[in-house]
């Protein structure tokens, strides 16, 4: 499984797990975010690619699992 699909599995979860939470706003950051790794063509690997990307806050970049950055 490639890194951009786990980090995609792993956004997603979290972001569920915040509206089945009613935290509305980080939800939306995640959807954002895992929208805009979707519409990526770079493999990302790193979590300073993560920041790079615009939509990426360092926040939501700070949730790639440790074993990716």
């Amino acid at each position: 499984i490639s890194d951009v699909i786990y980090i995609y599995n792993y956004w997603l979860d979290l972001e569920q797990d915040c509206q089945t939470q009613g935290d509305k706003w980080r939800s939306y950051a995640y959807r954002k975010a895992i929208a805009v790794l979707k519409a990526t063509k770079l493999e990302i690997k790193t979590l300073e690619q993560a920041k790079k990307l615009r939509g990426i806050g360092s926040k939501i970049a700070d949730k790639v699992p440790s074993h990716i950055h």
